[in-house]
């Protein structure tokens, strides 16, 4: 059983197909998923449809997201 981490964020870097993303997405927490490959297109067709989930194609050095937003 995964661990309830609700009104949580995850930042899962490196995520691929989304091997375990799923595992992530089942805390309850907001998943953000992000690859710099195209393997994010695997991820999305698994894990795409899911509440709380966004995937993303960035490059980890170059993230879109907020300063300090993690």
């Amino acid at each position: 059983m995964a661990r309830k981490l609700t009104g949580e964020t995850i930042l899962e870097v490196g995520s691929g197909s989304g091997r375990f993303t799923e595992q992530a997405a089942s805390t309850g927490a907001m998943v953000v998923s992000m690859d710099y490959s195209i393997a994010v297109e695997a991820n999305y067709a698994s894990n795409g449809g899911k509440d709380k989930v966004l995937i993303v194609q960035a490059d980890l050095y170059r993230m879109p997201f907020k300063e300090n937003f993690f």
